[in-house]
């Protein structure tokens, strides 16, 4: 998106980049708080923030906002907390030490997998 309306391929990719390195940086962080005070502590406001940043970071570009008003709205959506980790460390909650665990893990895996497929791109 950036690299169309701004023509500036490097400045995409240093904002995509801020966004990977806030995520590095933070996801373990949100975790950890995560752990100590509980999902749905954490959760929903750590998601909001993460959510609305995004939709900043989207109107400054829109809008030609001063370049570094990109990389701020960068580094605070990618605290978005990993929710694939949130549901599986539920599933572990619900069926500790049951037989029902790994049936719940596959399923979680199974559903959020195809999430990443593309269909228009079948090997040949």
């Amino acid at each position: 998106m950036l690299s169309q309306m701004k023509g500036e391929y490097g400045l995409a990719g240093a904002v995509s980049a801020a966004f990977t390195l806030s995520t590095a940086l933070f996801g373990p962080q949100i975790s950890r708080v995560v752990d100590r005070r509980g999902q749905s502590e954490v959760l929903l406001p750590a998601t909001g923030l993460s959510v609305i940043a995004m939709g900043v970071l989207l109107l400054c570009a829109r809008y030609e906002a001063p370049v570094w008003t990109l990389f701020a709205g960068a580094v605070v959506a990618g605290t978005m907390p990993n929710m694939a980790a949130m549901v599986r460390a539920r599933w572990t909650h619900l069926y500790c030490g049951s037989d029902r665990l790994h049936t719940a893990h596959s399923l979680e895996s199974s559903t959020s997998s195809p999430s990443w497929w593309d269909p228009r791109s079948r090997s040949r």
